[in-house]
């Protein structure tokens, strides 16, 4: 969605990068996902020499395909490489371990229709964008992003257990504390002489 609002804040040198964006950005995904299956998942006689080979034939494939396609796409080839790397060793270790004793109750609808979500608004925003003044870009893509958010608790892809917690995160980002505590009304919950003694014994 802020492709083309970066792409329209940086000098016009800039502007055939717009569609590479969001493919990069997609790529730079894959390498979280990989560690993050790989400490979710977990089969009998499983050891590290799994992950490390994961991690091996990954860099070798991404190697091999951003060398091949280099020549024909060009400065696609690198995210294209890292997805086509990424991916199979992610499949893998996911397969494996979902055919395992110890699988994970994986959420398969709410994350197709997250997916599901985020390709649509993707889509329209790409149809429906005209040349128009960056600002109007920045909200739009914002108003967008917010109603993917939205989405995400409505459908609901978020289940509403994690609300709490998602709700306490974002407080604890906006005010700096992960506690609620707040120190001037503490203080002022005791009477004056127990402030004085407080007031001695600090």
């Amino acid at each position: 969605l802020f492709g083309p609002v970066i792409v329209d804040i940086a000098p016009a040198s800039f502007a055939d990068a717009a569609p590479l964006i969001p493919i990069t950005a997609a790529a730079m995904v894959w390498p979280a996902l990989l560690r993050t299956v790989n400490q979710q998942t977990m089969w009998p006689g499983r050891t590290k020499v799994t992950f490390i080979v994961s991690a091996v034939s990954a860099a070798v494939l991404f190697i091999v395909v951003t060398a091949l396609l280099a020549p024909e796409i060009d400065a696609y080839a690198a995210p294209v490489g890292m997805i086509a790397g990424l991916l199979p060793p992610c499949a893998y270790l996911f397969i494996r371990g979902q055919r395992g004793p110890d699988r994970i109750a994986f959420p398969y609808r709410e994350v197709g229709t997250a997916l599901a979500v985020a390709a649509v608004i993707g889509v329209g925003y790409d149809v429906l964008e005209s040349s128009v003044p960056a600002i109007v870009d920045i909200v739009v893509a914002v108003a967008l992003a917010g109603l993917y958010i939205g989405l995400l608790f409505a459908l609901p892809v978020i289940p509403e257990s994690h609300w709490e917690a998602l709700s306490h995160m974002a407080r604890s980002l906006a005010s700096g504390r992960p506690d609620r505590f707040q120190p001037r009304r503490g203080l002022r919950g005791p009477d004056q002489p127990e402030r004085d003694v407080m007031r001695v014994a600090g």
